[in-house]
């Protein structure tokens, strides 16, 4: 990603940073609950929740190099603590232990949740200047968007008849 430093206000690089910090917190949450429940799941459809987690984690991983990468691109530091993260963060670590199904309704709620809160900082990209950005956050969204409804369907929920 090229430099975006120069292309916008002080006042909107730092505000869009800010945002992206909290998204990539998010995500970074929603990594690590994605990789826990992939090493832990356990049940009859252990095999397919488990390659789903898998496959739901790894592109977390490469969200959250992106969204990393969008950050210096605005002129700052990414977090790199959990304690920068959970001071931005607005998804929370479950600490309780769930079966199969639990698993898959909580990870489908924090996609809802991360995808969210992409769509209340999409305003705040100026449209000139930061498409990277933009383009950045749209393919965030539909990929949020995208794995709830696989998970919401893997427990044959969230369809209706025609």
């Amino acid at each position: 990603m090229t430099s975006l430093a120069p292309a916008l206000a002080p006042s909107a690089r730092r505000a869009l940073a800010e945002g992206l910090a909290g998204v990539f917190a998010d995500t970074y949450s929603l990594y690590l609950t994605t990789q826990r429940f992939h090493w832990n799941v356990e049940g009859p459809h252990f095999q397919s929740l488990h390659a789903l987690f898998q496959s739901q984690y790894e592109g977390l991983a490469m969200a959250i190099d992106a969204l990393a990468e969008a950050i210096r691109a605005l002129g700052f530091y990414a977090p790199g603590t959990f304690r920068e993260m959970e001071g931005r963060a607005s998804l929370a670590q479950p600490e309780a232990r769930f079966d199969a199904a639990g698993m898959v309704r909580f990870l489908a709620d924090a996609h809802g949740q991360v995808a969210a809160r992409v769509r209340e900082l999409l305003p705040a990209v100026e449209p000139k200047g930061a498409e990277l950005v933009e383009n950045l956050l749209m393919a965030r969204l539909e990929a949020h968007d995208e794995a709830a409804w696989m998970l919401r369907a893997s427990l044959g929920e969230g369809s209706e008849a025609l």
